[in-house]
């Protein structure tokens, strides 16, 4: 995930470096022209259809919440250059990482000679996806005040404490049949 955050928030810096007005907003074109661009990015991590799914929710919520200016100071290497990155971590990405959370917590479980089959890692994958999308912009922050150096958010968060108990907790219940 780190390769498609940094690539394709660097292509799109490169894109947004035209001279804006105050809070300046991301149009749509701006939009699609990011999900292209990340789209084209590989992870061995995702299906394809699923990085598909992600650039096109990515994109979304950059044209919601982001401003050109905002996108423009990630390039550089001050405050106001991490807090821009920090809040499209947070803003951006974290609502949309519970699909490629379901394909990695998929891939992982298929890889792993303790998890008993289909029905097991499709159970794991779709309750930590659904796991995500409910706790990822709400732990994201605290992870990033503790490690302001992160720069993969997908990876703070599938490697934070709370991720890993209930990743093990859910996995539990899903070979036991409490969870579907």
């Amino acid at each position: 995930m780190k390769k498609i955050f940094v690539l394709a928030v660097t292509a799109f810096i490169f894109l947004s470096t035209q001279s804006a007005e105050a809070q300046t907003r991301v149009s749509p074109q701006m939009a699609q022209s990011y999900a292209q661009n990340c789209s084209q990015q590989e992870n061995p991590y995702i299906s394809s259809e699923t990085k598909d799914i992600f650039c096109q929710c990515t994109a979304s919520y950059m044209q919601k919440t982001m401003s050109v200016e905002d996108l423009q100071a990630m390039g550089g290497n001050d405050q106001p250059a991490r807090n821009a990155i920090n809040k499209m971590m947070i803003q951006v990405y974290s609502p949309c990482m519970e699909f490629p959370v379901r394909d990695l917590v998929y891939k992982k479980c298929q890889e792993d000679a303790f998890q008993a089959g289909q029905k097991i890692c499709k159970c794991l994958s779709n309750n930590m996806a659904s796991y995500v999308s409910k706790r990822a912009k709400a732990d994201l922050p605290g992870i990033l005040q503790a490690n302001p150096n992160v720069t993969d958010p997908m990876e703070a968060i599938v490697t934070s404490p709370s991720y890993e108990q209930t990743e093990k907790r859910i996995a539990l219940g899903c070979i036991q049949g409490e969870y579907q």
